[in-house]
């Protein structure tokens, strides 16, 4: 996985073949060194979906399972992606990124309060 996470694309047939592998690394995170925040970032890009194969029970159970730093890398590859999106930024949000935020994103009651995100944190990017 170590090369594939240099430079990861959405690929279904690998998705779909290394998928029970592919969500248990979230359990490994902080074992993935130095690649362990492209991980983050792959995961929430396959979250984000559509990823034929996989559940939303699955990646929020993924999702759930990164630490403090991968959950901040995630919800800064969400910015990104809004970012990537420009002109359909609006459509980005409302197909993808908000139904990550309602059905996948941990729900923050199961957090310790030190563990939320700060306000100013790269999560903070609905449309505005």
């Amino acid at each position: 996985m170590e090369g594939f996470l240099w430079s990861p694309r959405l690929y279904q047939p690998l998705l779909t073949a290394f998928k029970s592998q592919f969500l248990d690394s979230a359990n490994h995170y902080v074992d993935l060194g130095e690649h362990r925040q492209q991980f983050a970032t792959f995961l929430t890009y396959a979250a984000l979906g559509p990823t034929e194969g996989y559940t939303v029970d699955e990646f929020r159970a993924a999702i759930g399972a990164l630490p403090k730093e991968g959950l901040e890398e995630s919800a800064q590859a969400i910015s990104q992606a809004l970012e990537g999106a420009a002109e359909q930024r609006e459509d980005y949000w409302k197909n993808r990124a908000q139904r990550f935020w309602q059905q996948i994103w941990p729900n923050p009651v199961t957090w310790p309060p030190d563990e939320l995100p700060s306000s100013d944190s790269p999560g903070d990017c609905r449309p505005r």
